[in-house]
């Protein structure tokens, strides 16, 4: 027999197993040291959890009622400030942004980009790296760039 699986040894452990597979798993449980260990360790779970006591009979509704009650009330006292909070934060930024935006010409005067200027970009972000020829070829690829044309060597 192969191997008792889980759930026939919790069944088993339960007593709920059908009495022809019970013998079966029984007897497979006699031979078996490896089965025979895992139901001993279902059983000490089984019996943890039977000591475990729930109370029967309590209503839990009226308690979580009374509590979603209390909250909402809680909740509608704190609306208004909740809601004079937001307004003065919208004021504050609303107001911010408005003198951001009409200090700025004062504060950076923009002038047009020069050649010189595209120039000195280009330059401190190193793009002239792709402009080198690769063995890849992948510059050339990328910047839509035709290959020189080899040189024969003699």
């Amino acid at each position: 027999m192969k191997h008792a699986s889980d759930l026939e040894l919790i069944e088993l452990v339960a007593g709920r197993l059908p009495a022809d597979r019970q013998e079966a798993v029984e007897a497979h449980l006699a031979a078996c040291d490896e089965c025979s260990r895992r139901r001993d360790a279902v059983r000490q779970t089984w019996d943890a959890l039977g000591d475990w006591q729930i109370p029967a009979g309590r209503d839990l509704a009226p308690a979580v009622q009374a509590a979603a009650a209390r909250e909402a009330a809680a909740s509608s006292r704190r609306l208004p400030l909740l809601l004079r909070l937001a307004a003065s934060i919208l004021i504050a930024v609303g107001a911010g942004h408005v003198a951001g935006r009409l200090a700025a010409p004062a504060l950076h005067p923009v002038r047009p980009a020069t050649a010189a200027d595209e120039e000195a970009a280009a330059e401190s972000l190193s793009l002239g790296v792709l402009e080198q020829v690769s063995p890849t070829g992948l510059p050339e690829t990328l910047l839509g760039v035709e290959e020189p044309p080899d040189e024969e060597v003699s």
